[in-house]
């Protein structure tokens, strides 16, 4: 990243994903755990989760395959079984969770705002 990048606030390094948007699809809600906390997605809704969560319970990060993400909860929620997968639950339940990152801009702080945000200290 060249100098002129750092004070575009459009420039790819300056975006970060924390959270994930995940909406479970089904009617019928599907619950994990990451880290002692309780996951609940609820049917025909959505839930914000921490991005090492994510990585965690659904096997998301910034930038992997669909596939990846799908065989991870086939495993995880137990799809993997040969009567589910001729049945085609797997892909239909899976294929009813939609996962969207959470995209934040950060921007550097220009000499003026600092100074406004130390004077009101």
């Amino acid at each position: 990243m060249d100098q002129e990048d750092m004070h575009d606030p459009y420039a790819p390094e300056t975006h970060t994903v924390t959270n994930v948007k995940v909406t479970n699809k089904n009617a019928f809600d599907i619950t994990d755990r990451y880290d002692g906390v309780p996951y609940v997605f609820k049917a025909k809704s959505s839930l914000t989760m921490p991005a090492d969560a994510a990585l965690h319970v659904l096997g998301w990060f910034p930038g992997v395959d669909d596939a990846v993400v799908f065989n991870h909860l086939q495993r995880r929620w137990g799809y993997n079984t040969p009567q589910r997968m001729e049945k085609g639950e797997d892909k239909k339940v899976i294929g009813n969770i939609a996962i969207e990152p959470i995209v934040y801009r950060l921007v550097p702080v220009t000499e003026a705002e600092g100074k406004r945000v130390a004077a009101a200290k």
